[in-house]
């Protein structure tokens, strides 16, 4: 997995982006920002919330690509589902097949990151 600029994401997941940054300027024009007197307080809620807001879409952006990579991964080991089980130590509840074919983890980053660098190990 590979960690990308600012651009590079923008450039990758341009929907993405663009939903994250609507939401947020709809979320602004209700909340009524504008109304605020003082234009420094004003200035860093603008500011907080726009690092906010791309946080979320950078956090969304790295499991996206952790979720592609531990399924180009898990695809290369060729195995049954059941044997699947076994070699990464899941349950059923962690993970499955969806329609499209890929396998979908429900398990941390972090023990998505490990499982990962196993994977990699095993089609080495």
């Amino acid at each position: 997995m590979k960690h990308y600029s600012f651009i590079t994401k923008i450039k990758q997941y341009p929907k993405k982006f663009l939903l994250a940054f609507g939401a947020s300027i709809a979320y602004l024009m209700v909340y009524r920002v504008w109304e605020i007197d003082d234009w420094r307080l004003f200035l860093l809620m603008l500011v907080l919330y726009f690092a906010f807001i791309w946080v979320i879409f950078s956090r969304s952006v790295d499991d996206d690509e952790l979720t592609e990579a531990l399924d180009a991964e898990t695809k290369k080991l060729d195995v049954p589902i059941e044997r699947l089980y076994q070699i990464t130590g899941r349950n059923r509840y962690e993970v499955y097949v969806n329609e499209k074919g890929q396998y979908i983890y429900w398990i941390s980053d972090d023990k998505k990151k490990a499982l990962l660098k196993r994977l990699k190990e095993l089609n080495q």
